[in-house]
């Protein structure tokens, strides 16, 4: 019985969160239209090879967006500095003690 209540919950919250949702597609739909029409398939759906940049009059926004995306992929992950490393146990344990000793 509790779990019929739980799925109904789900389906009420999901929805509520689908509707709230739908106010902003037309928004995103409108931006992607003019910022990356490529990946334009927010509300509309399209078949292959359709034209897509129809909407476009000047590259600007699609040089924005790139400039945009490597700007931030630049500021937020730092390429000199390691995210990881790979060795073996034997390599890990000798690292280890040239800390404490060292």
């Amino acid at each position: 019985m509790a779990q019929t209540d739980k799925a109904k919950n789900l389906l009420k919250r999901f929805d509520r969160l689908k509707s709230q949702r739908q106010n902003w597609e037309s928004h995103w739909q409108e931006v992607a239209d003019y910022m990356q029409p490529r990946k334009a398939d927010v509300t509309k759906t399209r078949s292959k090879g359709d034209k897509r940049t129809e909407l476009i009059f000047d590259g600007s926004p699609l040089q924005s967006v790139e400039l945009l995306a490597a700007s931030l992929h630049g500021m937020l992950t730092n390429p000199s500095t390691p995210w990881f490393s790979l060795g073996s146990n034997k390599m890990i344990w000798r690292m280890k003690m040239r800390r404490k000793n060292g």
